[in-house]
């Protein structure tokens, strides 16, 4: 909508690194070169960053590439992926695309049921997908949920860990997954700098493995995926310590403030991780106060697509704007 405060898509509202826009305009002048196929540069600044080694990591147009490079390498006719209901669509994309089944396991109270999809792994199971914090609900995996479930998951079966909100996620119960990493060969940990970097447009996504995953993943890469105007500036932005200690406070204190304001006025929502809230509409009719909403000025997300036709997804904002938002729905 024109106009309209955007709220939908879990975008940081304080934009990107102004240090990423500077390196973006230093890469101007050599757009007519292609970019590195893959770029030493950015594996090693990230691998500093995530605290791992630099042939441990592979770059996608955006995670969701990522998703797909596991598809095309270990899914096809024949074999399936397990997930969970109530999240993100790109896993059950990913295994579609290329002709395997993807079983969604039932979450409970709209948590991942670990022991569900646990049950739906069979001889056929190639890939386990997880998202934590979860989008649409912002909940987590707790530590030892999580490593009870990969104790159980057979070896030969690739866990894919989605952790797009990892940086908004401060909970003491939330896993440090490079440590499992060491215990677990057989997984694989996803980033984005979509989130809290606010480089979205640029679509630079990340995964972590054991080189021999990586290795494997790279076979179906496309060699130019990555623009250099993207690599520039994922570099710059994981540099920019201020930029993202700024970001996780702006996101502190619009979680503390909208959790307190939004149960004040009777809403239901789910404790979050994340850069969102999921809303519980007040009426049961979510698609009803999206339109609402709408015609105040503001896009949220319904939630009829993640099978959650009674919820919305709100992006944390300033102060002001969450308010108005709490005296639209309870209104």
């Amino acid at each position: 909508m024109p106009g309209s405060i955007k709220l939908s898509s879990n975008e940081n509202p304080l934009g990107p690194s102004p240090k990423a826009l500077e390196a973006m305009r230093g890469a101007l002048d050599s757009v007519h070169i292609y970019p590195p196929v893959v770029s030493s540069q950015l594996c090693e600044t990230v691998a500093d960053w995530r605290g791992c080694a630099a042939d441990e990591i592979i770059f996608g147009n955006g995670s969701d590439e990522v998703f797909t490079m596991v598809g095309a390498t270990l899914l096809g006719p024949g074999r399936n992926a397990v997930g969970s209901e109530n999240t993100f669509s790109q896993y059950e994309f990913a295994a579609r695309m290329f002709g395997a089944e993807y079983r969604a396991a039932p979450t409970r109270n709209y948590q991942y049921d670990l022991q569900a999809m646990l049950s739906l792994i069979d001889s056929s199971t190639s890939v386990v997908f997880l998202c934590s914090p979860n989008n649409p609900t912002g909940m987590i995996i707790p530590e030892p949920e999580l490593r009870e479930f990969l104790a159980a998951v057979p070896k030969d079966i690739l866990v894919i860990i989605d952790q797009a909100y990892r940086e908004y996620a401060e909970s003491e119960k939330y896993p440090e997954t490079l440590d499992l990493l060491k215990e677990h060969p057989n997984l694989l940990i996803t980033g984005t700098f979509s989130k809290i970097f606010g480089l979205a447009a640029l679509r630079i996504g990340y995964g972590i493995a054991r080189p021999e995953v990586i290795h494997m993943l790279l076979r179906v890469k496309s060699p130019f995926n990555n623009s250099s105007l993207a690599q520039s500036a994922a570099i710059a932005a994981v540099r920019d310590n201020e930029f993202i200690t700024r970001s996780i406070e702006f996101n502190r204190n619009s979680r503390e403030y909208s959790s307190k304001l939004f149960s004040e006025a009777g809403l239901e929502f789910f404790p979050s991780e994340s850069n969102f809230l999921c809303v519980r509409s007040p009426s049961s009719d979510a698609a009803g106060d999206v339109r609402r909403l709408q015609e105040h000025g503001i896009t949220v997300r319904d939630l009829h697509s993640f099978g959650m036709k009674e919820y919305m997804r709100i992006t944390f904002s300033e102060p002001a704007r969450m308010k108005q938002i709490a005296d639209i729905l309870k209104g």
